[in-house]
């Protein structure tokens, strides 16, 4: 979820690149590991169930006030809500793959 930031940025971003590839160079996990692959971004009406719907808005259409985008610690652009919108799908789809399977990690990060 890295594409589209500047390799100058304060968060290193390719981190997430670089655990899958290790994840995936590991011989004893050969067989093992079983990717999931993202069928889109979480809905909408997933982060309203646990936030305020007015900050969600705010957020997704790029009016959050200054205060909002410093607590954030990043600037608000498009590339962040989409990776932010596939981070917590992600993390969604890796806490239901744990509960039906035993154990799942999501390797998007979660800045």
């Amino acid at each position: 979820f890295s594409e589209g930031w500047d390799d100058n940025h304060r968060f290193v971003m390719d981190k997430f690149e670089g655990m899958v590839r290790t994840a995936r160079a590991l011989p004893h996990l050969d067989g093992a590991l079983r990717w999931l692959h993202l069928q889109g971004v979480v809905p909408t009406e997933v982060l309203e169930r646990v936030h305020d719907a007015g900050f969600v808005r705010a957020f997704l259409d790029g009016t959050l006030d200054a205060t909002a985008v410093r607590r954030i610690g990043l600037p608000h652009s498009p590339q962040l809500v989409r990776r932010t919108l596939l981070e917590v799908e992600g993390t969604r789809v890796a806490a239901q793959t744990a509960l039906s399977e035993g154990l799942a990690c999501n390797c998007g990060g979660g800045t």
